[in-house]
């Protein structure tokens, strides 16, 4: 594909503290029912809830009467019942909430893009790993993602052929085919299993990462979600540049032994995204130099995203 921009004024580009596209906020096994939990959304805080209804909803944190927490209130029904008052408060107004892949995404009202996606996702069982808090800001994250060169240093992958640059009307995509060049054991594993041919296809949605990996004789699912860091957030927990990764691996329904493979795809996913951990921190992202088109094309549409962490 043709960028929209060209790469010196891509590189000068402001990045979206927040971009508009469902964010991955929490896994859905946090959320008992009638569990109440306050998560960050666009540099304010958002609650969430599971109602009577089985469903996630999500409202602001604070009351709409006097501005008490509602973190502290109790689920009736389908509403929260704020603690300083007991007055109900109702799902409807500021936010979308939903469920897939085993996490919790959240949007603001009336986004019309339909939540991440992948082929036959009702063929794939999803399991869920713990957040991981990742020392860079999510952009940077995110694009590590998608620079096809960095697979070959990094993770010792090689590409067979040049990766195919999609931009459809909701996220980015690449697809392309690689082999194994590392000697690590889940390089070696990797190779056993693909035999040596490893073909995926990766899809951005904001700060959502898909991965699609077909090894021929099985496939399996990566959803990688990264919930920013924002200037207004007070979790002393969580430092400024930091952003959070959530995790959900899926494996086919129909497998043989699915626990073991679940566990396998797991610990070849973690072995491949380690590695991206280890050498990201502390990365100062500059787009000035860079001449790869799918790290380019994916920071183009990135950066075209609007920013929902702005002042309104």
């Amino acid at each position: 594909m043709r960028l929209v921009a060209s790469p010196s004024a891509i590189a000068q580009r402001p990045w979206p503290r927040w971009p508009a596209a469902w964010t991955v906020v929490a896994r859905s096994s946090e959320l008992a029912r009638r569990a109440v939990k306050p998560v960050p959304f666009a540099g304010r805080e958002v609650v969430l809830f599971r109602g009577d209804d089985g469903v996630v909803k999500a409202v602001d944190a604070f009351c709409p009467h006097m501005g008490a927490h509602l973190k502290h209130g109790t689920v009736e029904g389908n509403s929260l019942r704020c603690a300083l008052h007991h007055r109900l408060v109702d799902a409807a107004g500021c936010y979308q909430a939903r469920e897939r892949f085993g996490l919790v995404f959240v949007a603001r009202a009336g986004f019309d893009k339909p939540l991440p996606d992948v082929v036959d996702r009702e063929a794939f069982e999803f399991t869920t790993a713990p957040a991981v808090e990742v020392k860079v800001p999510w952009s940077n994250f995110v694009l590590n993602g998608f620079d096809l060169p960095h697979l070959e240093a990094v993770h010792h992958r090689a590409l067979t052929a040049p990766a195919k640059i999609l931009r459809e009307s909701d996220c980015m995509r690449l697809e392309y085919e690689t082999r194994v060049t590392g000697r690590g054991l889940s390089d070696l594993a990797m190779k056993w299993l693909s035999n040596d041919r490893i073909r995926a296809r990766m899809s951005c949605f904001g700060t959502i990462g898909v991965v699609e990996a077909d090894l021929g004789w099985t496939r399996s699912v990566l959803i990688c979600g990264v919930t920013p860091r924002t200037e207004t957030q007070t979790d002393a927990a969580w430092p400024t540049g930091q952003s959070r990764a959530w995790l959900s691996f899926g494996v086919p329904r129909n497998s043989v032994a699915p626990w073991l493979r679940a566990q396998l795809t797991k610990w070849l996913y973690l072995a491949f995204l380690e590695r991206d951990f280890a050498v990201l921190h502390e990365q100062r992202l500059s787009l000035e130099n860079v001449d790869d088109p799918s790290t380019l094309a994916v920071a183009d549409y990135l950066t075209s995203l609007e920013d929902w962490a702005r002042v309104d």
